[in-house]
């Protein structure tokens, strides 16, 4: 046997070891990538203020900047979250506060 004649068991174990290490580069590397993603996100990258609400990172938290009309943690509330508009009215936002526009034959500021 010559020094460039490599036995039967020797390719396989060469082939066994070829193979370990492109599965743990492959691992490194996913590693590696996620966790430089995940430590780059930012609590305002899901974009959690709702309404128009706009996103303060504060720390690893945020708070939101509701516009008027809107409030809570994530600016979810508004004058018409409660429906105030009865008999199939619509409710729109004005201002802070709301106007229902009623279907015919009701009135008044809740359609009653």
């Amino acid at each position: 046997m010559g020094i460039t004649e490599i036995s039967q068991g020797s390719r396989r174990r060469l082939k066994v070891a070829a193979f370990v290490i492109m599965t743990a580069t492959i691992v490194f590397i996913s590693l590696f990538l996620y966790f430089q993603l995940k430590v780059s996100e930012t609590p305002c990258d899901d974009e959690p203020c709702r309404n128009g609400g706009t996103c303060i990172e504060v720390g690893e938290s945020f708070n939101c900047d509701c516009p008027i009309g809107f409030n809570g943690s994530k600016c979810e509330d508004s004058p018409c979250s409660t429906e105030p508009c009865l008999n199939n009215g619509s409710c729109t936002v004005h201002a802070t506060s709301y106007v229902c526009s009623c279907q015919d034959g009701y009135n008044g500021t809740e359609c009653e």
